[in-house]
């Protein structure tokens, strides 16, 4: 025997019952009006069932046994075949339609999360991605997503396609993990009393600060989810809701991984949730100008810079200085060189902004999970 691979053959055509049934008329040896009226139905009916315009039911299945001598199992299975057969078509064209976007996936990201083999086989890709988001088809994927404005000022290029397959992707995981944690229902007082209390943690490492940003927002309702970049997403952080828009998710990456674009980052998406609409926010390194996103920033600084110490910045030109300042505000000397440098106080080649601390994801991955054990 060859070794030779074997290529399954899917035709690109379909057979309808119909055909069958002329067949049978014609080897009867009757008309269509004939035929039809040993069916008892009108020639009409007969005729749309020739051409395939209506399905053949199990009732008409009966019918054409008795009048054929065809048992009706028989005419069921060319109907079912028949049908299968469409919807293959029809979704082979579909994927063929939207190759663009199955190329645009991360599906490496996707596979390994579903522990799948990367495969290059685009009907297998399409059908795992639509496993993944948890819908029925492209035109479903793209209903049921959350809506994101592309702005112009925002770093997105061309709010390009590969971008927001990225985005939606790390959403979803987002959704995913979120979905499995229970939170009692969002409390927005409470909220405010856990954002000052997160707010005392900026000093400590994130082995320890994590677990608490965790416990406090949940017990206000809020799930604090902290998901790993996906390439070519593009963003700091994100406000989103689910369960019905009840619960709010605050969502951050390790991107940027210093430790004053992390916190300002959740200050940020906490200020979406106290001072803005019930909406989603995607977030991304360099903010783009807008009501709502002026709203968070200045909730962010306003809570890392209480009573406007954040003036003081401007008198700060030493590592001491710094230092000083940062220990009587409580709040970590990097978030104080950070945010000198967003206000073009000191240039980003500072030897100031070596005070910033650098998140390796890797490492807190690992340092998280053994605070958990």
């Amino acid at each position: 025997m060859s070794s030779a691979a074997y290529i399954k053959y899917e035709p690109q055509y379909a057979i309808c019952p119909g055909e069958t049934i002329r067949e049978s008329i014609e080897a009867l040896g009757l008309t269509q009006k004939e035929f039809a009226a040993r069916l008892g139905i009108t020639e009409k009916h007969l005729i749309t069932l020739i051409n395939g315009d209506c399905a053949l039911t199990n009732e008409m299945a009966l019918k054409l046994e008795h009048a054929t001598g065809t048992p009706a199992r028989i005419w069921n299975s060319f109907e079912s075949g028949y049908r299968e057969q469409l919807t293959k078509i029809k979704m082979a064209q579909e994927i063929q339609e939207h190759s663009d976007w199955l190329k645009a996936m991360p599906f490496k990201v996707i596979a390994d999360h579903l522990k799948i083999l990367n495969t290059k086989n685009i009907t297998e890709k399409y059908f795992s991605i639509l496993k993944f988001f948890g819908v029925a088809d492209y035109d479903a994927w793209e209903n049921s997503r959350p809506a994101i404005a592309y702005r112009k000022g925002a770093t997105f290029k061309d709010s390009s396609l590969k971008q927001h397959c990225a985005i939606q992707t790390w959403l979803r995981f987002i959704e995913l993990q979120a979905m499995e944690i229970d939170v009692p229902e969002y409390n927005k007082s409470h909220f405010k009393n856990a954002v000052e209390q997160i707010r005392t943690l900026t000093t400590l490492q994130p082995e320890e600060f994590i677990p608490k940003i965790e416990s406090l927002c949940n017990q206000a309702g809020v799930v604090f989810i902290l998901e790993k970049e996906i390439p070519g997403a593009s963003v700091n952080g994100a406000l989103r809701w689910i369960r019905q828009n009840k619960t709010p998710v605050i969502c951050l990456n390790l991107r940027g991984k210093y430790n004053d674009i992390f916190w300002f980052t959740f200050f940020h998406e906490a200020g979406h949730l106290l001072v803005g609409k019930k909406e989603l926010f995607i977030d991304t390194p360099e903010q783009y100008t807008s009501e709502e996103e002026d709203k968070a920033n200045q909730f962010a600084a306003n809570i890392l810079f209480p009573k406007q110490t954040i003036n003081e910045l401007e008198s700060l030109e030493t590592e001491e200085q710094i230092k000083e300042f940062s220990n009587r505000i409580n709040l970590h000397p990097g978030c104080v060189a950070g945010q000198m440098a967003h206000r073009k106080l000191i240039p980003y080649n500072s030897p100031l902004l070596q005070l910033r601390e650098k998140y390796q994801w890797d490492n807190l991955e690992e340092d998280v999970q053994e605070s958990d054990n």
